[in-house]
């Protein structure tokens, strides 16, 4: 009896009994939503924990020279100077990587996230290989090349077309 009275008092008080029904429903589903985002949000960050500890994202330049040497620039790259076109595209890769690598460290993560829940990404952070989902993390790959390709791939164009460009005009000048 106390605790309803309590309730209807509280209620009343606060007046949210007379609130139209249509905001108290965009009221919950905005408490809903911020709840979800910040289960997202950690479990990307505990994805991007996984992807700094183990390197995950290392792969960024040699993923950008694949796609720098098919640029225009590099090839006009090759035509000046055929014996240092890879050696000044490699150059220009790691010149550049800190610029691009957080984002793509990002990325990876966003992309671990969202094919694995936040209670997996913590056992593959805390157990590493000897997590129970270890061999899954290990059979996703190809869903995180896919994943990456869909992501990533603005930026990846980015950085392929910033190091082959520098790269010719390193050429250019060196001449």
């Amino acid at each position: 009896m106390i605790q309803s009275h309590a309730r209807r008092f509280t209620l009343t008080r606060l007046k949210l009994n007379r609130l139209p029904l249509w905001l108290m429903f965009a009221v919950g589903l905005l408490i809903g939503a911020i709840g979800h985002g910040g289960y997202r949000a950690r479990s990307e960050l505990l994805a991007l924990q996984i992807v700094e500890q183990h390197r995950l994202g290392d792969t960024l330049p040699r993923a950008a020279r694949v796609l720098a040497r098919s640029q225009q620039s590099f090839g006009m790259l090759q035509r000046r100077s055929a014996e240092r076109a890879d050696a000044l595209l490699d150059n220009e890769l790691q010149r550049l990587r800190p610029t691009y690598q957080d984002r793509w460290n990002r990325f990876l993560a966003q992309t671990y996230a969202a094919h694995f829940s936040g209670d997996e990404l913590r056992s593959l952070a805390e157990q590493q290989d000897a997590s129970p989902y270890f061999l899954k993390f290990v059979a996703s790959r190809n869903l995180v090349i896919d994943g990456m390709t869909q992501r990533a791939a603005a930026l990846l164009d980015d950085y392929a077309m910033h190091a082959a460009e520098a790269a010719l005009a390193h050429a250019g000048a060196d001449r």
